[in-house]
């Protein structure tokens, strides 16, 4: 059991990569029993990021593969949703593109970071980041269901996702500055 139990958190993260295309899929089918039933898949995916990351601290689980896959599952599941959501017409194309340098960015920092023999860490700024993210989501899941129309809403929730996106990614280059700069000394 103990040893089924340790790949809880990176299943978790694969149920989440794997819930990505069908909540797409189903979006491109513009009925509403298809919307909620991808309204209802994006909401387990959303938990099962908490959980993952929850499950992996508290049993003492952390690994090298979930910090990789879990990363790499959010970003999966956010640059799907706001890709679609863009082709969609629910939020301008330059939102996505915004969010995509913000995850390469970081990623590029990550991976030089981690190349240097440091561990990168997770900001709360970064998680709060994600959960701004996700709310869009679900504004642009509602706006695209016909549930509600303001666009006051969406407009509001379009800059909150960038603050947040540039601003956690200033966050970690800030965080990462002193390694940054012994680099740039070394060339």
């Amino acid at each position: 059991m103990k040893k089924a139990k340790k790949h809880i958190p990176n299943l978790l993260s694969l149920l989440r990569i794997a819930i990505t295309p069908c909540v797409i899929l189903l979006l491109q089918q513009r009925t509403l029993s298809a919307w909620w039933f991808a309204l209802v898949l994006f909401t387990i995916a959303v938990i099962t990021d908490f959980y993952d990351g929850y499950f992996a601290r508290k049993h003492s689980l952390i690994s090298r593969t979930g910090n990789f896959l879990d990363p790499l599952a959010d970003k999966i599941l956010v640059l799907s949703m706001f890709g679609a959501f863009c082709l969609f017409g629910v939020c301008p194309v330059w939102l996505f593109v915004v969010i995509l340098i913000r995850e390469l960015s970081v990623t590029l920092l990550r991976y030089v970071v981690e190349s240097g023999g440091r561990q990168f860490r997770t900001s709360s700024l970064g998680k709060w980041k994600t959960v701004i993210q996700f709310i869009a989501i679900y504004v642009f899941f509602l706006s695209f269901g016909g549930l509600y129309s303001s666009d006051i809403l969406n407009q509001i929730m379009i800059y909150l996702v960038v603050g947040s996106s540039i601003f956690s990614a200033l966050h970690y280059g800030y965080c990462n500055r002193s390694f940054l700069k012994g680099l740039s000394n070394a060339k």
